[in-house]
């Protein structure tokens, strides 16, 4: 299957969150784990932890990659 691409909207370092341009259209569910890339690196896994139509919000499995995430990073549904 094909990875559906994204990207971060919002990042909020405050309560380690971000906010992704993917969401119930695209058949993201809670629970999923996307991969955020930034250029080509990967940074890291974040985890759905609520889904609104055309938008999602995720946690990071590991929290120092909200150190280096930022608005405009890509997000993908697999890695």
């Amino acid at each position: 299957s094909e990875s559906t691409e994204g990207q971060v909207m919002t990042v909020n370092k405050e309560y380690n969150f971000v906010v992704v341009s993917l969401g119930q259209k695209d058949n993201i569910q809670i629970g999923q784990g996307l991969y955020l890339y930034q250029a080509d690196n990967f940074i890291g896994e974040v985890k759905v932890e609520k889904v609104e139509d055309a938008m999602s919000v995720a946690t990071p499995q590991n929290p120092e990659i909200m150190s280096v995430v930022k608005e405009g990073d890509i997000v993908k549904t697999q890695k």
